[in-house]
């Protein structure tokens, strides 16, 4: 006589095994995103390609000085997702975490980290409603068609990147500053604050950042297009040679005529008395033991509206065609981003 186990009995067995097998799979697939590095790179391959191109990655974090910036920037202030799970967004603490870890990594690197195969996305799409989309749903199918280029023009600006430069800087730069011979912006400037003007737009003005990645409409190669052009023209003192039908000023919108929200940053917040000290160390010697100015300007009358912004700017960024250098550890300066937080506290506190 065989001995035959109850049916429910052999049911609870193989719900068993099945769990056990679920539980070890699961296991395998989150141990490899438990390496942060492994994570933040599946966390921009399911969430930021949306928007970003893979070869964008390296861009992503050159502006932000610190992991901190860019993390702040990720949760709201300088994406157009805001991605934080405490402000609504999908990522927890550990997520933003990894994600920056990831974009900063390749910044420094200047070619994405080599994180191995990464496991499958998710199949469902999180679907996030960004300003720009929404902007999208608002413009019209009249206004699409007004701006749309014919076949041999378009094949014109993708072969000619002068062309490709004249043609953006009239649909994004004429409804401000009219022709460029009008304009002349760039007029005794480096290309690199012209192209940074472009980019980051300037704070406290009207001037909008048009760089993608801070929420603007422009790729990389659209803002380098656009740099040249003006770089060109101050280079001939006259228009490039363009077709005409490229050059022609975008139709009215009153839309884009409604005065922008200015931009709102907190203050730059250091230790002054660290600050003296740095600045004792690294830049009395061409700007005065006080400040007075020496072969540098005077840092006591430094008239802008943001003093904070401003000086902190120069101090990541330097100048270019002059002595000052960036100072910025992650453009190969000396000082960390709270040194430079510190230096600027002692600097505003001079012009106090």
């Amino acid at each position: 006589m065989r001995f035959m186990l109850p049916r429910r009995i052999i049911w609870f067995v193989v719900l068993f095994l099945g769990l056990q097998f679920t539980a070890v799979m699961a296991a395998g697939y989150e141990g490899v995103l438990q390496k942060p590095l492994v994570l933040g790179a599946w966390l921009f391959e399911g969430n930021c390609v949306r928007c970003h191109t893979g070869d964008d990655g390296e861009y992503l974090a050159e502006d932000y000085s610190s992991r901190n910036e860019l993390r702040s920037a990720l949760s709201g202030s300088g994406c157009e997702i805001n991605w934080s799970r405490r402000d609504g967004g999908p990522m927890d603490r550990d997520e933003l975490d990894a994600l920056v870890l990831y974009l900063m990594r390749w910044s420094e690197d200047g070619k994405a980290p080599d994180v191995g195969p990464l496991p499958d996305q998710p199949k469902q799409e999180v679907v996030i409603s960004t300003k720009k989309e929404k902007n999208k749903e608002e413009t019209t199918q009249e206004q699409k068609d007004q701006n749309a280029l014919e076949p041999a023009l378009q094949k014109l600006i993708e072969n000619n990147p002068l062309a490709h430069g004249g043609y953006l800087y009239t649909q994004n730069c004429y409804r401000c500053h009219l022709s460029y011979k009008k304009a002349r912006m760039g007029k005794g400037i480096e290309r690199e604050i012209v192209l940074r003007t472009i980019t980051e737009g300037k704070t406290s003005t009207q001037m909008k950042a048009f760089s993608r990645m801070l929420g603007g409409e422009l790729k990389n190669s659209e803002l380098e297009h656009i740099a040249s052009y003006v770089m060109t023209w101050e280079k001939m003192k006259a228009d490039p040679a363009i077709a005409a039908e490229l050059m022609v000023p975008p139709a009215f919108d009153p839309v884009m005529f409604k005065p922008l929200r200015l931009p709102r940053f907190k203050e730059v917040e250091g230790d002054t008395a660290l600050g003296a000290k740095l600045f004792a160390k690294h830049c009395c010697s061409c700007h005065g033991r006080q400040g007075e100015g020496y072969i540098g300007p005077s840092l006591k009358k430094i008239f802008s509206l943001r003093t904070d912004l401003y000086t902190k700017s120069i101090l990541k960024n330097g100048v270019p065609g002059s002595l000052m250098k960036s100072w910025a550890q992650n453009n190969g300066g000396q000082l960390s981003a709270k040194d430079l937080d510190d230096t600027v506290s002692y600097i505003v506190n001079l012009n106090k």
